[in-house]
């Protein structure tokens, strides 16, 4: 009887040695492959029209292998290996300004399969040059006057943005803050703003604020910079009128 339980109880140490050498107590998968996502895009041009939804790439930022999926028909993709913590997805394709989007994936979720609950409707850089713009103060307001080319219409709107900075050198990737972009239907066109918006926007009395006009699209493919703290446009069009200025006070 002793040496029949002294021999199951060698088989049962045995047995658990294997498990927990099968097993690497550092490996967050359990041995089984990093987890793949499951995405998708929707397409547009710089309007409102749907275009097909296949032929963009779509990576993990700084992935190492890269990790590299390119959508299909259907405006879906897969990328392999999803690694643990935040990660900027990053989406790419000629016509179409560079747009990122963030993530993050818990150590404990080890699923085969994640999937991006966000479908991101992408739109292709503005066509819209900015022409000619000029300011007027009237009291307490402002009027901007925006000449564009190609001209809106009621039937065929035109998207221009406002942006705004201290800084005479402002540009379509210099300013301190914006606005949302605005339809234009005619041409040209007289955009009212206060200067309490502008007062809004964190600038000050005495300040000599910096106005530019660019062109957008409906989809501004905007996001933000949460390494720089910045906010990207990347659709504008980078052909606009030169800066217009005014003193607020």
């Amino acid at each position: 009887m002793h040496f029949k339980s002294t021999l199951l109880l060698g088989s049962l140490c045995a047995s658990l040695a294997f498990l927990s050498c099968s097993k690497e107590p550092n490996d967050p998968y359990g041995s089984a492959l990093p987890p793949s996502g499951v995405g998708s895009v929707r397409l547009y041009d710089e309007f409102t029209n749907r275009l097909p939804d296949a032929g963009m790439r779509v990576y993990i930022e700084n992935s190492v292998p890269l990790s590299e999926a390119v959508t299909d028909s259907n405006g879906q993709f897969v990328l392999n290996n999803i690694p643990i913590g935040t990660f900027h997805l990053v989406y790419e394709k000629e016509g179409y300004g560079t747009y990122k989007s963030i993530h993050t994936r818990s150590a404990v979720n080890t699923a085969s399969t994640i999937f991006f609950d966000v479908t991101p409707s992408l739109g292709k850089i503005s066509s819209t040059r900015i022409t000619d713009l000029q300011l007027e103060t009237r009291g307490d307001s402002i009027l901007l006057h925006i000449t564009t080319d190609p001209p809106g219409f009621a039937s065929s709107l035109r998207y221009v943005r406002l942006l705004f900075s201290t800084d005479s050198n402002i540009d379509h990737q210099h300013f301190e803050s914006f606005t949302a972009p605005t339809g234009i239907g005619i041409n040209p066109f007289t955009k009212f703003i206060s200067m309490a918006l502008l007062r809004n926007l964190g600038f000050q009395s005495g300040q000599t604020v910096y106005i530019r006009a660019y062109g957008d699209s409906y989809f501004t493919n905007e996001y933000f910079n949460y390494a720089t703290r910045e906010s990207i446009l990347p659709n504008l069009n980078a052909d606009a009128a030169p800066a217009v200025s005014l003193v607020i006070p």
